[in-house]
């Protein structure tokens, strides 16, 4: 039952995440050149709403995280004949997370045919 919230609360932290992403995605911002750039469609008021969003739903999957890992850790620490899998478990379970969202940042973020304010 260890293992199935170890899981959980990592594939659960990836899409809060990217939910987080993809709310700023539609407040009109886009990914160029290693920054954020407001195109045509940008609204200051939705802006707003839309970091806080991200923020809201990444600190959240960072709890999520945390939980997962130290799930993991408590699984290492009283079974010891599977101690590998759940340390492998701690370690590969976050980095995974880590490594989908910046995937889905520039996914979401990808500027495709916008065109940019002046």
């Amino acid at each position: 039952m260890r293992e199935v919230g170890i899981y959980l609360s990592g594939v659960t932290a990836v899409f809060l995440a990217l939910s987080g992403v993809w709310c700023l995605a539609l407040t009109g911002l886009v990914w160029v050149d290693g920054q954020l750039r407001e195109t045509t469609s940008f609204d200051p008021s939705e802006a707003s709403i839309g970091s806080g969003m991200l923020w809201v739903t990444w600190i959240i999957a960072g709890g999520l995280l945390v939980v997962s890992l130290i799930a993991a850790l408590r699984g290492a620490h009283w079974e010891r004949d599977r101690r590998g899998y759940y340390i492998a478990l701690a370690t590969l379970i976050p980095l995974g997370a880590v490594v989908c969202v910046a995937v889905g940042w520039f996914i979401l973020l990808a500027p495709g045919n916008a065109s940019f304010s002046p």
